[in-house]
């Protein structure tokens, strides 16, 4: 089986809280921003617009980098939205040939799978250690990625995906170690929740988030999220806020995870109640999600071109592949949101 690391596309348009009267919260050591996911669309729009003329694609490491990494593109009819690269390395592969030291030109590539439906946004990206580190990979994704976007005021974060967690647990884990943190809400749920809690609660810290939370979506026509970014170091989490309480009371309620980034890249999807803890041989390996695919839907994709020439190219075995690849990023979806 080929396996494939699993990263999340994080697009965001962030508009500063003068600008829109969203609640506020205070975490200690950090800065609270509103994103706007009403430009979801638009923003899945402005990505896919990036691999439209792939001639102005240039996959480099860093600037200083002499030569760029070549790479081709795998058709996807099916979905237009669904963008296949295959990126090969610039290696030297060094042996003996007739008793003389020989070097050559090598270029192991790996399997690149970016998924940019709607609501779905992330990377899949084949785990080839001879070609690709799939962490370097997704950096440099991310730095092509951004330098395409600055213009539209997007930004982009390309995060490995983690085991899901308890929410205190996984803040305790990385206590000074927190980038930000986010809670997305959905306006249904909220009204619900807001209903139910109202009932069983007096005036407090729960009640007037779910007003504002509430107001501000009314307002603004979207579903809310909020993120405390930290401004220097790490975002501070005191187990003993009462708003912090109240806002993860309210994530629970809604069902949707609370989503940590870490200061070194890692990326957790967190309940109140825990969901599945990384074991501690993950923790210490840094185990990003990984999935299996059959080897030999990669084996052709990453040949299609040959075999597309070949007098026995057969286009039906070509489409059962694409959709074997579909369907494996469709299960992506059901698994980890």
């Amino acid at each position: 089986m080929a396996s494939f690391a699993i990263f999340q596309i994080l697009l965001n348009t962030v508009q500063s809280k003068s600008e829109a009267q969203q609640p506020t919260l205070n975490f200690e050591g950090g800065v609270e921003e509103v994103i706007l996911p009403d430009t979801s669309e638009k923003q899945q729009e402005i990505f896919g617009n990036i691999f439209k003329d792939l001639s102005k694609l240039v996959f480099k490491e860093n600037e200083g980098q002499e030569k760029p990494y070549p790479f081709k593109q795998i058709p996807c009819e099916e979905n237009k939205n669904i963008i296949i690269l295959r990126i090969a390395a610039n290696k030297k592969k060094n042996f003996e040939q007739n008793f003389t030291d020989v070097s050559e030109d090598w270029n192991p590539s790996s399997l690149v799978i970016i998924d940019n439906r709607k609501d779905i946004q992330r990377i899949a990206i084949q785990v080839k250690r001879h070609a690709f580190d799939a962490r370097k990979m997704a950096s440099m994704l991310q730095r092509v990625f951004a330098e395409k976007l600055k213009n539209d005021h997007i930004m982009i974060e390309i995060v490995p995906k983690m085991y899901s967690g308890d929410f205190w647990k996984v803040t305790d884990r990385y206590r000074g170690r927190i980038q930000h943190v986010k809670f997305d809400f959905t306006r249904y749920f909220l009204k619900e929740v807001r209903r139910l809690v109202k009932n069983d609660l007096p005036e407090g810290p729960v009640t007037k988030l779910l007003d504002g939370l509430e107001a501000f979506a009314d307002t603004m026509h979207i579903d809310p999220s909020l993120i405390a970014k930290a401004s220097n170091g790490s975002v501070e989490i005191n187990k003993t806020d009462e708003q912090l309480q109240a806002l993860v009371r309210v994530s629970a309620a809604t069902g949707q995870p609370i989503k940590i980034v870490t200061l070194d890249g890692m990326s957790y999807d967190c309940y109140l109640t825990g969901g599945k803890e990384p074991t501690v041989w993950e923790r210490k390996h840094d185990k990003i999600v990984v999935q299996d695919m059959p080897d030999y839907v990669v084996n052709r994709l990453m040949n299609f071109e040959a075999q597309e020439q070949s007098d026995i190219f057969n286009k039906e075995h070509f489409q059962n592949d694409i959709t074997t690849l579909i369907t494996f990023m469709n299960n992506l979806k059901l698994s980890y949101d």
